[in-house]
């Protein structure tokens, strides 16, 4: 645990080492051979493609030159200023990428491989590491503030606008190690679930806290829970709040496990998440926040009497000490860290996501260096049909609408509608881990376009089952055995053929589960607070979002993840700011 004081002078100095150049064949750690010239390359970057001229002598490579830049300024072009000279000066292209610009780093590092390639050189013996690798110097910078958000989604932004609203005299700064703000809550579309709310009143709907709580702890599996009371009681809140912010939700519709229609959508059909995403930016913008994007939080700061003074945070090419009284952790859950999720759940290791891939669980590592609790950390949900190899989801409605699943021997192995852990582990006790969705051309319609090119077809199930890699006499048996249970037509004048038959042209995709989001993290209170081992609150941290546990149990009652990460945010936001007042109005007031 670093203390404030000693860190000022010290710890920003951290990997403050000078960028040398490497003279001609000083580099004694590997024998590599060129044909000396300068070589191009080119991939694809975050805002554009990058195009690389390295240039080569007979033993190392001696320049890189980008001459173009797309990339963000102060994010993307940091990361064209620094990769080149890490290359050269470590003679290999296993350096670390520059922190918030990833896909820039790593365009960078694809187009000098390429480069070498073009050579005639083969680029392997450079994706070895050096024994004492070079890094770039980060200049120090320190700065004051009072209340400081970590990751901004959407529990961050509710957080930073609720905490603004509460102490408009408060000086806060959002950070967030992306490019842009986001997070997991710019994928959501399903809806955010409220009871008793104006909309529901409008439209005649009846519903009310008991019946949602009721639905929430049928899906979580548990039989009372302090969490689900609070999200469900504040849910309608929530709502209005977002509405008098300028982000009506009027539309309805009922989920999945829902006893009535209670998730509130967008009137105009845009995506929840997107509309949540860019009217919390814009009103958190407006209310005087700072939005910081391409800064990363590394590291938790408390003071001698063990309360939060600050952050220790990296940006391209600069190491920053936020001061402040306040922390509000919404990094986010550890989806996208398949060793993490590996530890908890060994079934689950090797799999890809469908997360954000700053899911990685570094606000729980930073919190836990306090010593803060953890909760459910082995409640790990997977998408158990993901295509294998763009990780795309591969939507429930094709299942629903007729789909089957067979496996590496063309054999159907379960219930397509099984719920999601179910099928999850059905696909992955098969033989490598995997299954094949087979389906015919009037399911055609529910494919997204994205996965069009990624999927096999034949006139046939012989001519699929060579497309596939399938044993064509098992998955003709199994396609004839489905088309037995099914009516020839969808009518009963026999005009419109049952779209789920398995005749004329077939399909298959190859699918696999993967990790879609984490529902354990840090122990809070109903108030957001962080709770340390001893069950008590670590003075002045607060939580909100995935980056949380202990909320939905075993399972989120669809649409309740979205709300919760308003109804704590919110709390989070608020409760911080009351936090800051009491401490700035004296110690007799520090027992908020």
């Amino acid at each position: 645990m670093k203390r404030l004081p000693a860190l000022i002078a010290a710890a920003l100095m951290l990997g403050s080492c000078a960028l040398p150049a490497l003279p001609a064949g000083e580099d004694s750690s590997r024998e590599t051979s060129y044909r000396a010239g300068e070589y191009r390359g080119a991939a694809q970057g975050y805002a554009g493609e990058l195009t690389a001229f390295v240039t080569l002598t007979d033993s190392h490579i001696d320049a890189i030159r980008v001459p173009d830049c797309p990339e963000t300024e102060g994010i993307g072009s940091v990361a064209v200023e620094q990769i080149p000279g890490l290359i050269v000066a470590n003679q290999t292209l296993a350096v670390d990428v520059v922190a918030g610009a990833t896909a820039t780093s790593r365009a960078l590092i694809e187009a000098a491989a390429q480069a070498v390639s073009a050579s005639g050189a083969d680029p392997a013996p450079l994706l070895e590491p050096p024994a004492q690798p070079v890094r770039p110097s980060l200049r120090a910078e320190v700065h004051e503030a009072d209340l400081i958000v970590v990751g901004a989604g959407g529990a961050g932004l509710t957080a930073a606008l609720a905490a603004a609203q509460s102490g408009p005299e408060l000086r806060i700064v959002l950070l967030e190690k992306n490019a842009a703000p986001g997070g997991n809550t710019l994928l959501a579309c399903d809806g955010i679930n409220a009871a008793a709310s104006a909309a529901q009143q409008k439209a005649g709907v009846e519903d009310g806290f008991e019946e949602m709580l009721s639905d929430s702890l049928a899906a979580s599996g548990a039989q009372e829970g302090e969490l689900l009371e609070t999200l469900a009681g504040d849910s309608a809140v929530v709502i209005d709040w977002l509405a008098e912010a300028g982000m009506p939700l009027g539309e309805l519709t009922r989920l999945p496990g829902s006893s009535a229609e209670r998730a509130h959508l967008p009137e105009s059909g845009e995506p929840v998440g997107k509309f949540l995403i860019d009217g919390l930016t814009g009103e958190v913008r407006r209310a005087g926040v700072e939005i910081l994007c391409g800064t990363r939080v590394s590291e938790l700061l408390t003071d001698e009497e063990g309360r939060i003074s600050g952050v220790i945070a990296e940006s391209p090419g600069v190491r920053h000490l936020y001061t402040g009284g306040a922390v509000i952790l919404a990094t986010g859950g550890f989806a996208a860290n398949d060793k993490l999720c590996g530890s908890y759940r060994t079934l689950l290791r090797g799999l890809d996501t469908v997360s954000s891939a700053a899911a990685q669980g570094d606000g729980i590592a930073m919190a836990q260096e306090l010593g803060a609790a953890t909760v459910d950390m082995a409640e790990i949900v997977a998408e158990p049909t993901v295509h294998r190899g763009s990780g795309l989801i591969v939507p429930r409605a094709l299942r629903e609408g007729g789909a089957l699943l067979v496996n590496r021997s063309g054999e159907r192995f379960a219930d397509e509608l099984a719920d999601d852990a179910s099928l999850s582990e059905a696909l992955l006790a098969q033989p490598g881990r995997c299954g094949w969705l087979i389906f015919g051309e009037g399911l055609l319609h529910l494919l997204p376009s994205a996965l069009e090119e990624r999927t096999l077809s034949g006139a046939d199930p012989e001519k699929l089952s060579r497309a596939a890699g399938l044993p064509a006499e098992a998955l003709e048996e199994t396609i004839s055995d489905r088309n037995a249970e099914l009516p020839e037509a969808a009518d009963e004048e026999g005009n419109e053929p049952h779209p789920a038959r398995l005749e004329g042209e077939l399909y298959a995709l190859e699918v696999a589960p993967g990790v879609k989001t984490t529902l354990g993290g840090l122990a809070i209170t109903p108030e957001a607070e962080v709770l340390g081992a001893a069950g008590e609150p670590i003075p002045g941290l607060y939580a909100a979002g995935e980056v949380t546990g202990g909320v939905h149990g075993a399972a989120a009652l669809p649409g309740n993840e979205l709300a919760g990460l308003l109804v704590f945010g919110r709390r989070a936001g608020q409760n911080a700011a009351g936090w800051l007042s009491a401490r700035a109005e004296g110690p007799e007031s520090n027992d908020v």
